[in-house]
């Protein structure tokens, strides 16, 4: 990848790993309705499994992000 591209992925990154600790602060401390009232571009959620499994496969996209980064993955 060019240098460009790998500069704007890790900046991606950057902003994509603190949404994600904010997501999981938020979880954290509150139940799924409030969790819902807090944010304006996440979608809504009708439960805690549905809140997790949204937070999980972010946390794989970053993951994957992660990996492309730093070159580990082809």
């Amino acid at each position: 990848m060019d240098t460009e591209t790998k500069r704007t992925m890790a900046h991606a990154l950057y902003y994509l790993e603190a949404s994600l600790k904010d997501m999981h602060y938020q979880a954290s401390l509150q139940d799924v309705e409030s969790f819902n009232m807090d944010t304006a571009g996440t979608p809504s959620f009708d439960s805690e499994d549905e809140r997790s499994q949204y937070l999980a496969n972010m946390h794989s996209f970053v993951n994957d992000l992660r990996a492309l980064v730093k070159g580990d993955s082809q």
